[in-house]
């Protein structure tokens, strides 16, 4: 039973250290690339959200124009979508 035990935490020992790195060198290779992604995303995150602040102000455009609209029809008002 122990060497069963014993054998199975040498296994996942030797799988853990597959995943890491070889080196302190590569470790920081792969810190950098990983920074280097955060920051790309962070960039095109910061783009949508300005591109995405354009269409709340149209969206306010739209429910205005549509709360005007329902007006006119509450109002009974002759109405030309022309």
């Amino acid at each position: 039973m122990n060497v069963k035990r014993l054998t199975l935490v040498g296994l996942l020992a030797l799988a853990a250290a597959a995943c890491a790195p070889a080196s302190a060198h590569q470790a920081q290779q792969q810190l950098h690339t990983t920074a280097q992604s955060a920051d790309a995303v962070s960039r095109t995150a910061a783009a949508e959200s300005m591109q995405m602040g354009a269409v709340v102000n149209d969206i306010r455009l739209d429910v205005r124009n549509i709360k005007d609209v329902e007006a006119w029809f509450d109002r009974r008002r002759p109405i030309s979508f022309d």
